[in-house]
């Protein structure tokens, strides 16, 4: 992964927008954005693959909710999940969930679902995927402060805790960038 300032990695031949977008593509885990209503605005084809769908059918899955693809003996765990995590209470949660596959099966998953804040607002949900070799769990993290009296996770640039640490571009569902959001490295220092 790349760190440090972008306009270098320009300057030296890497544009970070296309790195950004081709390990997205790439990645061997399911990855999909969500807008905080849930509904789905992007997937990687490794999404698309887990639940199903062929790599060039992942378009299938651009519209409906992440909600669509949880089972009702879930649901409840996923929703207070999500509550959480646009509420700021949370700074990322991971679940071991059951979810719906194309012809209708279920799938054991393990889910870890991150909330990207702009100007101090929840702005889109990430959402990873990958099959699940034990039973059911949550694990989630909240933010928790370091010897200076700072949060060492879950804060912005702004200062604000429930915010995520990483920078990370988003796209639409056309593959244009949106936005960087949070400019700031894992330290929580500004690029």
């Amino acid at each position: 992964m790349c760190c440090g300032n972008p306009s270098l990695y320009r300057a030296g031949g890497l544009d970070i927008d296309v790195a950004y977008r081709s390990g997205f593509m790439m990645a061997s885990m399911g990855i999909a954005y969500a807008g905080v209503d849930g509904t789905i605005l992007e997937v990687n084809p490794a999404f698309a693959t887990m639940l199903g769908y062929s790599a060039d059918q992942r378009h299938k899955l651009i519209g409906r909710t992440l909600f669509s693809l949880t089972t009702p003996q879930d649901m409840q765990n996923t929703l207070k999940a999500v509550s959480r995590l646009l509420s700021g209470e949370l700074t990322h949660t991971t679940l071991t969930e059951h979810c719906i596959r194309q012809d209708g099966s279920s799938g054991f998953f393990s889910v870890e679902m991150n909330c990207l804040w702009k100007n101090n607002k929840a702005h889109c949900i990430v959402c990873f995927i990958r099959p699940a070799d034990e039973g059911p769990q949550t694990r989630q993290s909240m933010p928790s402060m370091d010897a200076m009296g700072g949060y060492n996770q879950g804060m912005s640039a702004q200062g604000m805790p429930g915010m995520p640490m990483q920078g990370i571009p988003i796209s639409d569902s056309m593959g244009g960038q949106m936005s960087h959001l949070n400019q700031v490295n894992m330290n929580g220092k500004p690029y």
